[in-house]
């Protein structure tokens, strides 16, 4: 299960790399740190959703 979650993480990690590289071509570096801050805000709140209504393993 948590080499699951760590694949997943890495995964993730590396679609953003190609989305910021992406981003980069058609806007600002500024504009493209922007949006990936309200993108990992935005996970960081989906995750702290999850959490609560997921208790912790005993």
């Amino acid at each position: 299960m948590v080499l699951t979650y760590l694949d997943l993480e890495e995964e993730t990690n590396s679609l953003r790399q190609d989305y910021v590289r992406e981003f980069n071509t058609v806007i600002s570096a500024k504009q493209t740190l922007r949006f990936f801050q309200i993108d990992v805000r935005e996970d960081s709140i989906i995750r702290t959703e999850i959490s609560v209504n997921n208790p912790l393993v005993e």
